[in-house]
């Protein structure tokens, strides 16, 4: 009986074939969608600390000026809202537009759209004085990522991330 060595190499080598283009889509999906939530994980994280940040340059923020439209608008004296938000924010960007009050609302200002993706901030006062002399500021800040698998479909265009951090003013207080 003749031994045949050939075959069983052939054999296997098909085997291993098969096995990897059954095995390998399940395991890049599984690869994709672990970077794909770690990415999640690091815009979610940046947009809560650009909000921390947002709330903090809001507080120190020494005073409002009036524009030339009329409306009250940051001072940026220390330095800009939008400044300090891009300190903590890491990579994605900020909306440069100063901060205003736009509408009837002496307790809100917010920032003219932009298009793109990019943060955008709103500082929300609290307390009997509005902007002039507020108890309490909150920052929203909202990004909606923009992702080059969007037009593919493979990624929701419906995702926007919203953090809020909200800190006292200390107004009143005396040392």
């Amino acid at each position: 009986m003749p031994f045949h060595t050939k075959t069983p190499r052939k054999s296997s080598r098909a085997q291993a074939i098969t096995e990897f283009a059954l095995v390998s889509p399940i395991f890049f999906l599984i690869l994709f969608g672990l970077i794909l939530t770690a990415w999640f994980f690091f815009q979610y994280v940046a947009v809560e600390d650009a909000a921390r940040g947002a709330a903090r340059a809001a507080v120190v923020e020494t005073g409002l000026y009036t524009s030339a439209s009329g409306h009250y608008c940051e001072s940026d004296n220390p330095y800009s809202i939008e400044q300090s938000t891009q300190q903590f924010a890491n990579i994605i960007p900020v909306n440069p537009n100063m901060l205003c009050q736009y509408n009837t609302s002496l307790e809100e200002l917010t920032q003219k759209a932009t298009t793109g993706n990019t943060l955008s901030i709103t500082i929300i006062a609290s307390g009997p004085g509005g902007l002039q002399s507020p108890s309490s500021i909150e920052a929203e800040v909202t990004y909606k990522p923009f992702h080059f698998l969007s037009s593919f479909g493979l990624y929701p265009d419906n995702v926007v991330f919203t953090a809020y951090s909200t800190l006292p003013t200390y107004v009143g207080v005396s040392s």
